[in-house]
């Protein structure tokens, strides 16, 4: 299979290279109005009425100042008043959370005394300090709720401790019997969530319930529905999955989960972020996703230490939907065709390629109503935000964030298109979390505690096992050496990343991406009009410039390097130019020896010489733009980007 695919995309790529540069009319060419569709209800209920709750405390100045200085692991409250909606309450607060704990502006609980507020006695509050965009979550809330998902109601809070403004907040209605009631639960329903400070929820250790989950109904002691749940996912065959859990669970929840975390990008969950539900009445189960500030390219450092590790400003687009943790719900749901199908068709229609679903949520995540959302929420929240008095952040960062935020949802559903839909379909067989699942199969429990606590004869056998089961899946002579599918691809064509795009007349946009492993190679807004555009690009990653400008030095440029041209010969166009390079995480970037990306700035050479251009530099999403940029008929465009002595002339921050 994968000789067959290399062969393919070679011949692709051969085929792309050596096409004539000749005029195209638009009577040749077959394309849509937009790359990805959207009806007009998504785009309006992108820019709708956002709710903004007020919430004034009052409490001892002293408590104040102590309550978000305290000691991670400190869970005294103190006492308070709370004012909302028009109503008094009194009671108690304090922080919460787990990582958030460390850093200065802390989630916080308010626990009512003697009264409720709309049925409930806890009001918790997410600090959003993880996320410098404060969108992040609320955005991954309200897709769920559009689908159709049984999810907490949420709205952003605006708190103010003894008439100081503190900061925006995320209010997330209470997980509890009350959230089960109000939806039609009886008092009979079981929920459960993983407990967050083992990491063990994922049904791997059906012996270990207890230990790995909490229970917040019934009987708490008697977890014998979710041990039953456990044995039956793992003894379930994988390819009539399907059927277990149309016997077993309600409505779409589970490939709901699994669509929702590949869109945003979320493999922080299959282990502990999520609550399982089981109804009294009709005994089946139900995934409520939970916890989604770590979404919509946030990247995790596995190479840094913690905090590091977490709160970086790293950044990524392209998982595959088996990111996260091995968890074998996730896994014999991609491995069963029947699941498997009604994962990519939500996905298709949720990004504008199919319209197999509600007028409402046709395109929710495509770049053009995104971009509409991530702009609506900034405005309502850009003035606001470097007044709060814990986690703000200056002008200028805070639209580097949101921007960040933006070129996800621009990027995202071209990355899906050409790994999910296209030629080169992934295929979850052959990623490391197969071989993994392979082994599980075979009764084996190999989580990472697990290992760490074997002796040299479990540990040998580990390596047996796993071995073993690269073989099922990678036969002798085709084995990768630890290379994922598209870098062995990469590895064995030894060529640049190549796309072509084609814009119609009223496409004020243009993306170029290459169609074998889904990366932007450039995006073009134009300031002109124009019957028809089409672009060619390329760029050569993870490498140092090959031509670089007489004083320049290739370690102190982005490793990697642009070209860009227009096929269609009469066309002069003038458009903002943005380009992107790697930096996933401290082992796989393209940052060479720069060390601070501000003061980085495109160099251009069209054939005389080379010469510098103004540069907006996001260093959190990785993208470098040239405004109003001419592109001339006939020319072909190469970039490169480094930083030099002149940079601090040339560079500057991302702006609107």
């Amino acid at each position: 299979m994968l000789k067959n695919r290399f062969m393919l995309l070679a011949i692709g790529v051969f085929a792309l290279m050596a096409s004539p540069v000749a005029a195209i009319s638009a009577a040749e060419l077959d394309f849509e109005e937009g790359h990805f569709r959207y009806s007009k209800e998504a785009l309006a209920n992108a820019q709708k009425e956002v709710k903004f709750t007020d919430i004034n405390v009052s409490m001892n100045r002293t408590d104040a100042t102590v309550l978000f200085l305290k000691d991670p692991n400190d869970k005294s409250t103190f006492a308070a008043s709370f004012e909302l909606d028009g109503q008094e309450f009194r009671g108690r607060i304090k922080s919460f959370g787990s990582s958030t704990r460390a850093l200065r502006k802390k989630s916080l609980i308010l626990k009512i005394k003697g009264a409720k507020w709309n049925g409930y006695k806890n009001i918790a509050l997410r600090s959003m300090s993880s996320d410098g965009s404060l969108m992040r979550e609320w955005m991954a809330w309200e897709l769920m709720k559009d689908m159709g998902m049984m999810v907490p109601e949420t709205n952003y809070v605006r708190l103010n401790i003894n008439g100081q403004f503190i900061g925006y907040f995320l209010y997330i209605e209470w997980l509890g019997k009350n959230f089960l009631a109000k939806r039609g639960y009886d008092a009979a329903s079981e929920l459960y969530q993983p407990d967050d400070s083992v990491y063990c929820g994922d049904f791997r250790h059906g012996s270990d319930i207890e230990r790995c989950w909490n229970k917040y109904t019934q009987d708490g002691k008697d977890y014998s529905s979710l041990k039953t749940l456990s044995r039956q996912i793992a003894s379930a065959p994988m390819e009539t999955f399907d059927k277990f859990v149309a016997d077993n669970f309600e409505d779409d929840s589970l490939t709901n989960w699994i669509a929702v975390n590949t869109l945003t990008s979320d493999g922080d969950t299959y282990n502990k972020n999520y609550f399982m539900v089981k109804s009294g009445q009709t005994k089946k189960w139900k995934v409520i996703p939970w916890d989604y500030d770590l979404t919509f390219g946030h990247s995790f450092d596995m190479f840094a230490p913690f905090p590091g590790s977490i709160f970086n400003e790293r950044f990524q687009y392209y998982y595959t939907p088996d990111l996260g943790v091995f968890n074998p719900m996730k896994a014999k749901a991609l491995l069963n065709e029947s699941l498997k199908a009604k994962l990519y068709a939500r996905i298709k229609h949720l990004i504008g390629k199919e319209k197999n679903g509600p007028e409402k949520t046709f395109g929710w995540f495509s770049p053009t109503v995104m971009s509409a959302r991530v702009e609506h929420l900034a405005g309502l929240l850009e003035a606001g935000q470097v007044k709060q008095k814990y986690g703000k952040r200056s002008p200028v960062s805070f639209i580097e964030q949101y921007d960040a935020v933006k070129h996800f949802g621009i990027a995202r559903p071209f990355y899906l298109e050409a790994n999910l839909f296209s030629t080169f379909e992934w295929n979850y067989r052959n990623t490391p979390q197969m071989r993994e699942y392979v082994a599980f199969t075979k009764g084996k429990d190999l989580t990472p505690e697990a290992i760490a606590k074997a002796d040299a004869e479990k540990a040998a056998e580990h390596s047996r096992l796993v071995a073993e089961a690269d073989n099922v899946i990678n036969p002798i002579g085709e084995k990768k050496k630890g290379l994922d599918e598209h870098e062995f691809m990469a590895k064995l064509l030894e060529k640049p990343f190549t796309g072509r795009g084609v814009s119609g007349y009223s496409n004020k946009s243009l993306v170029v991406s290459d169609p074998g492993f889904g990366y932007v190679l450039a995006q073009l807004d134009f300031k002109e009009e124009f019957r028809i555009a089409d672009f060619q690009a390329e760029a050569e990653a993870f490498k140092a410039p090959m031509y670089v400008f007489s004083e320049g030095n290739p370690e102190q440029c982005i490793q990697r390097s642009w070209v860009l041209f227009s096929r269609i010969p009469s066309l002069n166009i003038k458009a903002d130019v943005t380009f992107e390079y790697f930096d996933e995480h401290s082992r796989k970037n393209e940052l060479g020896g720069v060390k601070d990306e501000h003061k980085v700035n495109l160099w251009m050479h069209s054939g005389e010489a080379w010469r510098p251009l103004r540069t907006e530099v996001n260093q959190k999403s990785n993208t470098l733009t040239v405004k109003d940029f001419k592109l001339r008929a006939g020319r072909i465009y190469r970039f490169i980007a480094c930083s030099t002595a002149e940079s601090a002339l040339w560079s500057k921050p991302v702006s609107k």
